[in-house]
């Protein structure tokens, strides 16, 4: 932008530092959060895919419903009515 353009607009050189002095501050703090942001979902994802494949649940020995049938006592219920 030349002197012309400037003294158009109204600004003077002053004011045109200082606007090109913020929207540099606003683009340096847009690119920080958006690297930040990156940082911490790429962290996370290596973390999942990490715990999906190293994790092995313990295995329990014991099945978590009971087989034991020997103290069951099995009733057939009787028929009632007569059969033709």
């Amino acid at each position: 932008m030349n002197e012309e353009e400037k003294n158009e607009r109204g600004e003077s050189g002053l004011e045109s530092a200082i606007n090109t002095i913020n929207a540099r501050k606003k683009t340096r703090t847009r690119r920080y959060i958006i690297i930040t942001l990156v940082t911490v979902l790429f962290i996370l994802l290596c973390y999942m895919t990490l715990m999906l494949i190293f994790y092995k649940p313990g295995v329990s020995a014991a099945p978590p419903f009971d087989t034991d049938r020997s103290t069951e006592s099995v009733s057939v219920p009787a028929i009632s009515g007569s059969v033709e």
